[in-house]
């Protein structure tokens, strides 16, 4: 009937309204070593890479990102991800991906790499010799979350040799400023749990 419609469309929008903020996993190293440790391309030392994300230009929309939150706890969960420095990338690295663009701009997305890089079809439809990545991630911060979304601001005052607004998605950090970016989201995620 048409008041139930009515009823549906109301809880939907009751439910989008009160959509994930931020989801975490809480043992997600155990979970991810089953499979890197088997893997010859496992480093002693993860590497860090930044994920660029504009859902202005991106075939992965907002939307797409809201519906991933709530498919964050599923088994087998994971993104598959372009990646500029393909061929420094190892199992066990590392990603921050970061949104930019119009809105809200920061760290959306902390986790792991789950896969060695692989051809694929160019997301934007140029052609282009595009590699990917799969990734496991381990916290996703809604864009609105404005008190645990690290900001780009911030992140040009705390690490100003890097343009965190624009460049390539998958663009390897160096040693130190991952420590940095390490220490910043550790001192801002601690209070997720």
């Amino acid at each position: 009937t048409e008041s139930q419609e009515d009823s549906l469309q109301s809880q939907e929008k009751i439910e989008k309204k009160f959509a994930p903020k931020a989801v975490f996993k809480n043992n997600v190293e155990d979970e991810i070593c089953c499979c890197a440790c088997a893997s010859p391309m496992l480093t002693d030392i993860p590497r860090t890479f930044i994920m660029r994300w504009n859902p202005e230009i991106s075939n992965h929309k907002v939307v797409d990102f809201e519906e991933s939150m709530e498919c964050f706890f599923d088994h087998g969960f994971y993104y598959d991800w372009s990646i500029w420095d393909y061929n420094k990338v190892h199992i066990g690295d590392k990603f921050y991906m970061l949104k930019v663009g119009n809105g809200n701009t920061g760290i959306v997305m902390q986790g792991t790499i789950i896969s060695k890089p692989y051809k694929d079809e160019d997301w934007s439809g140029k052609g282009r010799d595009v590699r990917y990545v799969r990734m496991d991630p381990e916290c996703m911060i809604h864009p609105d979350n404005k008190s645990l979304l690290i900001t780009t601001e911030e992140l040009d005052m705390a690490i100003p040799d890097i343009d965190w607004n624009h460049g390539h998605s998958g663009v390897m950090l160096t040693d130190k400023q991952a420590i940095l970016l390490d220490s910043i989201w550790e001192s801002r995620v601690t209070n997720i749990n």
